[in-house]
């Protein structure tokens, strides 16, 4: 029987998780909720190249789906937070059951695909959807919805693997918002503080700076720096040095850079050791089966092609 895409983790384009590494940087420096999940849909519209998708967070209390933004009839953004819908607490929990299972989302095909407005639903073709549950925390934050409403294009399960992995930092980004976290310690409504100002800074001209030297650096203790980062940003220092060497990997390996070792350490990782562990945490897999697989094959002098 053949699988359902629900089912299959595709082999994921490394050009693609570039992206998502990039978006979910940018998403981070977004301190309100609202701009967050707005330009989270609109990143994965024109980034990730999903069609159609809208975020719906999870209120536990009321056992419903709120919504935030969503896609149009034409392709535009809505505000979608007037909406909001049942969801059954034994469906919140499969969502949460997904990955342990190896899945990434629920897939439903030939599905009427719609439109939400005040009081009724607007269909706008039939087609493939999907739900992508984000998972903070061990519960069920949200989910992220999409379809190809507008094209009626197929589904195309590298493009959905790449968004859920978006999903998983943006969940979390979600969930330290939700508990007030980015916040407290800012250096003025809506900023990071001066401090983790400084940080970024510094990580972006030098991605491989360890923590320890950054705090010394600032005459704080590494613990305290962690902290406020944490606090501002909604994500740990060492998550956020690590998605931007992954990113600088992958832009080295796309501008030609074939040695893998160079790369990673050319991106900041202090050994390949360090980058091959830090790549399986976030990405799966190896680094070499991706890039074997995306790379133009190399004769040898043989005039065949390796194995």
């Amino acid at each position: 029987m053949t699988p359902s895409p629900s089912s299959q983790i595709p082999t994921q384009d490394w050009r693609g998780m570039a992206q998502v590494l990039s978006i979910s940087d940018e998403l981070g420096a977004y301190t309100e909720l609202d701009d967050l999940l707005r330009h989270a849909v609109e990143l994965t519209r024109a980034r990730l190249q999903l069609e159609r998708v809208a975020i719906y967070l999870w209120d536990d209390k009321n056992g419903r789906m709120r919504g935030t933004f969503g896609t149009g009839p034409s392709g535009e953004t809505e505000d979608e937070r007037w909406h909001s819908h049942p969801v059954a607490r034994e469906e919140c929990d499969a969502l949460r059951h997904l990955a342990p299972q190896g899945k990434l989302w629920n897939y439903y095909h030939d599905v009427d695909l719609v439109v939400m407005r005040p009081r009724r639903k607007l269909v706008v073709g039939r087609g493939w959807n999907t739900t992508t549950p984000l998972l903070a925390a061990g519960r069920v934050v949200g989910v992220m919805y999409a379809d190809a409403a507008l094209s009626r294009s197929a589904f195309d399960a590298e493009k959905q693997a790449h968004a859920a992995l978006l999903c998983g930092s943006l969940a979390n980004l979600v969930h330290a918002k939700q508990l007030g976290l980015a916040n407290e310690s800012s250096g003025g409504p809506g900023q990071p503080t001066r401090m983790v100002r400084r940080v970024l800074a510094a990580l972006e001209q030098d991605a491989g700076v360890r923590g320890q030297d950054l705090a010394r650096e600032f005459g704080v203790s590494p613990g305290h720096l962690a902290r406020i980062f944490k606090t501002d940003l909604g994500v740990s220092l060492v998550e956020y040095r690590n998605r931007l060497r992954l990113r600088s990997f992958f832009e080295r390996v796309e501008q030609g850079e074939a040695n893998l070792v160079g790369a990673a350490q050319a991106a900041g990782f202090g050994s390949y050791a360090q980058f091959h562990r830090v790549y399986r945490q976030f990405l799966g897999g190896t680094p070499r089966d991706l890039i074997s697989r995306t790379l133009p094959v190399k004769r040898t002098g043989a005039g065949h092609e390796p194995p």
